[in-house]
């Protein structure tokens, strides 16, 4: 077993062309994730004895730029297409001019000096370092890819994807309303202004949710409504706002001082998804003054609840929401899943199944079962914003290009479609 930095004396032959799979043995294996760096097992064939160690490296980075390793940056190669004028660039400077050697350790070949092969090619099989951190960064300085969200912070999210809007509600115990509480507890209405007005100095677009409750009132919206449970989550859908913030308060008074703290909790308005939640504590002051308790614990807690709030939004900007979609065959129709529809004459429910894969997000879907009466999907990825079309588009499809009378409900996260 031999082993050497990579870097004194192994050079990448200049006849290697980056992504002519037929060179690479692309068997690269993550022996261990060191954090910053990576072990790696990978094995190369070259003609010359001296060069197939060159190979085996070659091959690996050949795997983690275009392939994917498992195990490292969530199995996802890290280039994949070569689609920009940089990301060719920087390929040809790694492969062709042997740049690669900054990003390689301790190489070791594991079965001795290059086997011959009856091919009379010899097999290099190594294990070495990667710097996959540094290797990394480097991508990253010459705009090869972009950062991953969960190395970004708040600042750099934000330029990155759509921002959201926010209004601030009170938490709402169960039998009470949004008006009542408003009128009953001025430290909550005072904590929501404060959150607000924190909110603004960075900079997020803030929706005024006492001024909607205020106009409803002053409409008569809550004597003509006698749902005080849809009124109050259309208080919500009238400020337009992308999110809403839930405030909790409570404090603690003793003799030796008293201690205030704030829930926050963070949810989509169009799905009712937990986006973020924080708690914040004050310290406990001998002098107080309770609305000041209050600000010292949104202090505490508004920068963690924003940061996991902007992460999670822009999570659901890249890989969309997640529903349910159920299509069941009325007592009543004359069709079934095993029915053979549309030009290519397949049964429904594979009809319904490519469908679903065709128009899922990123194709992520998954059929939990299908028998004559019905077929379900419980995942399938629909692009953020994109909900109302994608069900539409689907009803159009039944109806106009398959020739098949349905109707739609949905429930929360799941849709409901009946084949009539």
């Amino acid at each position: 077993m031999y082993a050497y930095i990579l870097g004194i004396c192994l050079i990448i032959p200049n006849t290697v062309s980056a992504q002519s799979s037929e060179n690479f043995t692309n068997d690269a294996t993550l022996v261990s994730d060191q954090g910053r760096t990576a072990i790696i097992l990978s094995s190369g064939i070259h003609e010359k004895k001296k060069e197939a160690v060159a190979m085996a490296i070659l091959s690996a980075f050949d795997t983690y730029f275009f392939s994917g390793i498992a195990g490292l940056n969530d199995d996802m190669p890290l280039i994949g297409e070569l689609e920009t004028q940089e990301q060719k660039d920087y390929v040809k400077r790694i492969f062709k001019e042997n740049r690669y050697t900054q990003f390689i350790g301790l190489v070791t070949e594991v079965n001795g000096s290059p086997e011959k092969m009856p091919t009379r090619q010899f097999k290099a099989t190594i294990q070495f370092e990667l710097k996959t951190d540094a290797l990394y960064k480097d991508m990253l300085r010459s705009k090869v890819i972009k950062k991953d969200l969960e190395r970004m912070n708040t600042t750099e999210i934000r330029q990155e994807i759509p921002q959201f809007t926010l209004t601030v509600v009170p938490f709402k115990p169960e039998g009470t309303t949004y008006s009542g509480i408003l009128k009953n507890d001025y430290e909550i209405r005072n904590a929501i202004t404060r959150i607000e007005a924190m909110l603004k100095t960075k900079k997020y677009e803030v929706k005024d949710f006492l001024a909607v409750v205020a106009a409803a009132e002053r409409d008569l919206q809550f004597e003509m409504d006698k749902t005080v449970m849809s009124n109050d989550k259309q208080l919500i859908n009238q400020t337009q706002a992308d999110v809403y913030i839930t405030v909790d308060l409570a404090n603690n008074r003793r003799p030796d001082g008293g201690m205030g703290v704030v829930n926050l909790k963070a949810y989509e308005v169009s799905t009712g998804n937990l986006l973020s939640s924080a708690e914040g504590k004050s310290k406990r002051y001998r002098d107080y003054i309770i609305a000041n308790l209050y600000d010292r614990a949104l202090e505490n807690c508004l920068d963690g609840f924003i940061q996991q709030l902007t992460s999670n939004w822009a999570s659901k900007i890249t890989d969309g929401n997640q529903y349910a979609i159920n299509f069941a065959i009325a007592p009543e129709s004359a069709i079934d899943m095993s029915t053979e529809v549309g030009s290519m004459g397949f049964p429904l429910a594979d009809v319904l199944t490519l469908w679903i894969k065709k128009h899922a997000f990123n194709g992520k879907y998954h059929l939990a079962g299908s028998v004559d009466e019905y077929i379900k999907f419980d995942q399938v990825q629909i692009q953020q914003g994109q909900e109302q079309e994608f069900i539409l588009s689907l009803y159009t499809y039944l109806r106009d290009e398959l020739g098949i009378s349905c109707n739609r409900r949905q429930s929360g996260k799941t849709y409901y479609i009946t084949i009539q």
